[in-house]
Parts: C-alpha cells; structure tokens; sequence
C-alpha cells in the first residue's frame, strides 16, 4: 500500500519519515513531467532543528505560497536520524513515485522522458562551504550511535554478488558546482560523504534510483539523486543556503527542460525561480 502524504507525522515516523509534505495535485490527474523530491534530518546530537529540516520545510512553505505553479511538482520530506530506519522511508518514497509514474503516460507522450530528481540535504558540521557529494561509498562505519542506537563498524551497505566499492550519482555534479560557484556560492565537489548517516541515505538512494529507473523503463522515467552537504547557519546564513538550493533545483530543472524537452535554459530564469518552485 503506498504511502499517504497527508498521514500523521507519528505514523508516518515509524517507517522512518518524521514528517512529509502533501503531494501537489497533478494537472489532468497526470504527475509532473520533471519531479523534486527533496529530503532532510530531523534532530540529531547537537542539533535540536536540524538546519537541513528547516531548509526542507521552507521549501514546502514557498511552494505552498505559490500554490505550486511553475515547471515541475515537489515533495518534501523530513528523516529519521537513523540508518536502518531511513532505508526503510527511502524504500516506500521510491515505490510510491515508482506506483505513480509506472500507472500514468507522460502529459505530452511526444515531449520525451520524464524526470524525478531526489535531493538529500545533510548537516556538516565542520565546513565552511556546501559540498556537492559525487559518490556514496559501500561502508558503514560510523562514529556515534545513530537515533535508533545502532553502530555498525567497517559494515558494508551493501554485500552481494553484485555488490560495488561505490556508487556515483547520476547528476553531472561537476558542471552543478561550476554554475554554482559563478552564482558566488562557496561550494566544492566532495567524493568523501563520510561514512555515517548521510552516506548511508546517499548509497541506498542511488541504488533504488538505479533499480526503480529500470522499473520504470516502459513509462518513460528517469530517476536521479543527489546529496548535498550543508554547514551550519552560523557559518552560512539560512536565507543564503535557501538561495543555494533554489539554484541547485534551478539547475536541474533546467538539464531535465532541455535533455527531455528541449526548452531553453531562459525560460527558467533565477528571477523567476521563486514562481517555479
């Protein structure tokens, strides 16, 4: 059974979800040709709002605002600070989208694939600039205990026949930090996410990426993932990192216009993006 986006948060918290936004209806009961679903953590050792949890709610409220017009649709969602638990929400956020993309034809079938992009946000502590994180490596190895208690030492994610020593995202995480970096943000490209929590989210959202675009073939889907590393307000303030992760979803937006559809880089300008997202 998919999940409800308008369930209680204290249900929604036992599969790992502290908390999710409504979807937004989709036009002729189609969903969105280009999809964001974007994700933070909820509390954490030292953190009692999790930066990346506020970044993601006031995400949800702009979109709110503008009652959702523009190029593409949003979810937002907020995660259990806790390995096992986030694989469990990753698991039916992926099969929900799956279910809704694999039952429905694309709004245009002439115009090309569609796209979904889920972007992961994730505290980094001791950083003075966001990272934009290429990989996620094959290793549990964490510091501290995560909210469910556990601390798995030198673990693999994954361990099967088909198993790999990492994962790499499908976003050109390259050319994202260059546009970026023009747009005056303090960014680098990261192939380290650590070995906690955040990578563990990043691992196993790729590889569902990867399984469900296959699912997913048939109806015309893609499904890409990314994990962004930010630092904390008092070293970037919140308006500036709300600024980045709008460019951010600008610049995907963007790929997925012109690759799918073909429209130009204009027609989603940086002045217009609060009325896109």
């Amino acid at each position: 059974m998919p999940l409800s986006l308008a369930e209680p948060e204290a249900s929604a918290a036992q599969s790992g979800l502290l908390w999710t936004s409504p979807a937004p209806p989709a036009a002729g009961g189609r969903p969105d040709d280009v999809f964001f679903v974007v994700t933070g953590f909820g509390p954490f050792e030292g953190w009692g709002l999790n930066p990346s949890e506020r970044l993601v709610r006031q995400l949800y409220a702009s979109w709110q605002a503008t009652e959702g017009h523009g190029h593409c649709g949003v979810r937002c969602c907020v995660l259990q600070t806790a390995a096992k638990p986030v694989q469990q929400a990753l698991e039916r956020i992926y099969d929900d989208m799956c279910e809704l993309y694999e039952a429905q034809p694309p709004k245009s079938p002439s115009r090309g694939v569609r796209t979904i992009y889920v972007i992961h946000l994730g505290v980094h502590s001791a950083t003075s600039k966001f990272h934009v994180e290429s990989i996620a490596h094959n290793e549990a190895h964490f510091g501290c205990a995560d909210e469910a208690g556990w601390r798995p030492q030198h673990q693999l994610i994954e361990n099967s026949a088909s198993a790999v020593p990492y994962r790499s995202s499908t976003v050109d995480t390259k050319a994202l930090t260059q546009y970026l970096a023009t747009l005056g943000h303090k960014v680098r490209e990261s192939q380290d996410a650590g070995r906690f929590v955040c990578n563990w989210t990043y691992y196993q959202s790729i590889r569902l990426a990867s399984e469900k675009t296959r699912v997913l073939a048939g109806s015309k889907c893609k499904i890409h993932t990314l994990f962004l590393h930010i630092p904390s307000f008092a070293i970037i303030p919140e308006n500036e990192q709300s600024q980045f992760l709008n460019d951010v979803m600008r610049f995907l937006l963007h790929q997925a216009l012109q690759e799918n559809h073909g429209e130009s880089f204009g027609s989603v300008d940086r002045e217009q993006m609060a009325a896109v997202l």
